[in-house]
């Protein structure tokens, strides 16, 4: 049912309002009633209280004392309810559009251009919200911005046409338009607000205007049929989880005006298999490509000063990763999960990490910072080591013997969580702490050779659950053996 209804409706009246209206059966006359600002509603029709006993709605359905209507062209018009209202923007020289309270299974809306002589240049805040049966809406060229949650819920709107007008769309303009298929954002936007098309799940393609600037949170959170995306050199930021779980995103190229790849911004993106990372970008932060897993190799430019913790998670079919000389900072779990991943190699030149047989140590190969996951058979710890960090062997399941020199003085919590493989472990007699779940999961080990006397084992400080979930194990001590304590 197509409506195209110039309506605004006087809600804010504070005193009784008088209207003349032509459309009450009242021997045909032209006449007046009084209205109280007080109104009611259902799913179909919007009332003012009707103050005139004369008042000659005699259908029980529109309930005694009220009268259904709109205005049209200035007039109450009794019985027909309001598809789209207009409100006076600020300015006063300019209307934003609203729903009326008459909307309900339209599947057809058309904005006009211009109301009471003035344009219409906003679509307002939920103007549109969870209206299911919408299939069509037509924008015109005099809107300029698209408010938050607009068209949010529309399931059943298969596209839209954004005219080259708009400037802004708003927070979750589009948010759980199921059945949109592709969206063309014009080279007069330039900010895609937050979730903007979130949950967007018959989204296959986007074409972004050369003008965006910023690429908001959640923008295409979810839009997993969403195969490719350009993003276009005006871009400068991408926003936390601006395209997460997109899972039929194959490949991205990002622009080199983008500094900084945001919080999760490609999580989950299970189908990636190619990202192009610019030598603009500074920063990879926190989660931006985790979960992955179909990612086989990342080119880290040397830009890039940060990797942010959980950066790669769970990117399970990548085999090496780079680290270029700019890399200042690694945080924990960076590559953590990654379980095809069997090699960290470090440029030479980098001036706070270095790197031995595939694993990520600092500069002076003191402190061991990374594993990688498919490392395989056994370990010697360089006598250099002076503490192994947290999870930096976590999921090393084919890892068979570690030997740990007296060197080393802690071994962080879950340094070796979950080495399922892991049959023997030696301990130099420098180890003063072992953390939190240290071993837990090592369901595998029976031997640990601690090079100390059990009195110096047992002055150890160990964490909560260091070895909870291991095999029955025997540590044998310079002067005797201890059993496994349960």
């Amino acid at each position: 049912m197509k409506k195209v209804i110039s309506t605004f409706i006087a809600v804010a009246c504070v005193a009784v309002c008088i209207f003349t209206f032509a459309a009450c059966d009242n021997g045909n006359e032209t006449h007046t009633h009084e209205w109280l600002p007080i109104w009611d509603r259902n799913n179909t029709h919007h009332w003012h209280n009707c103050m005139a006993i004369d008042c000659p709605v005699t259908d029980k359905s529109l309930k005694d004392g009220y009268a259904p209507h709109d205005f049209s062209n200035g007039d109450c018009v009794c019985g027909e309810p309001a598809s789209i209202t207009f409100v006076l923007n600020d300015d006063n020289a300019s209307y934003s559009v609203m729903a009326g309270n008459g909307i309900g299974d339209e599947t057809e809306i058309i904005i006009p251009a211009e109301y009471n002589g003035k344009p219409v240049t906003s679509i307002g805040p939920s103007a549109f919200n969870g209206r299911t049966s919408l299939k069509s809406v037509t924008i015109p060229d005099s809107i300029t911005s698209i408010g938050n949650s607009a068209f949010s819920g529309c399931r059943s709107l298969p596209s839209i046409t954004i005219p080259d007008s708009v400037t802004s769309i708003g927070n979750y303009a589009f948010d759980d338009c199921r059945s949109l298929t592709s969206v063309a954002i014009p080279n007069s936007v330039t900010i895609i607000g937050r979730g903007a098309f979130h949950y967007c799940i018959g989204l296959t393609s986007v074409t972004i205007g050369s003008s965006v600037t910023s690429i908001g949170e959640y923008a295409f959170n979810g839009c997993q049929s969403l195969i490719s995306v350009t993003i276009p050199n005006s871009v400068t930021s991408i926003g936390q989880s601006a395209f997460s779980y997109c899972s039929g995103l194959t490949s991205v190229t990002i622009p080199d005006s983008v500094s900084s790849i945001g919080e999760s911004a490609f999580e989950g993106c299970s189908g990636l298999t190619s990202v192009t990372i610019p030598n603009s970008v500074t920063s990879i932060e926190q989660s931006a490509f985790e979960g992955c897993s179909s990612l086989p190799s990342i080119t880290i430019p040397n830009s890039v000063t940060s990797i942010g913790w959980t950066a790669f998670k769970d990117c399970s079919g990548l085999k090496s990763i780079t680290i270029p000389n700019s890399v200042t900072s690694i945080a924990d779990s960076a590559f953590s999960g990654c379980g095809s991943l069997e090699s960290i190699t470090v440029d030479e030149n980098n001036a706070h990490y270095a790197s031995q047989d595939g694993i990520l140590f600092n500069k002076e190969k003191t402190q061991i910072i990374d594993v990688p996951e498919a490392i395989t058979g056994a370990i010697t710890i360089p006598g250099s080591v002076k503490s192994i960090d947290a999870s930096a062997f976590s999921g090393c399941s084919g890892l068979k013997s570690i030997t740990i020199p007296d060197s080393v003085t802690s071994i962080g919590m879950n340094a070796f969580i979950d080495c399922s493989g892991l049959t023997s472990v030696i301990i130099g007699d420098g180890v003063t702490e072992i953390g939190y779940q240290a071993f837990y999961g090592c369901s595998s080990l029976t031997s640990i050779i601690f090079n100390g006397t059990m009195a110096l084992w047992n002055a150890i400080g160990k964490g909560n659950d260091w070895n909870s979930n291991t095999g029955d194990y025997t540590i044998h001590c310079t002067d005797g053996d201890i059993a496994k304590d349960n």
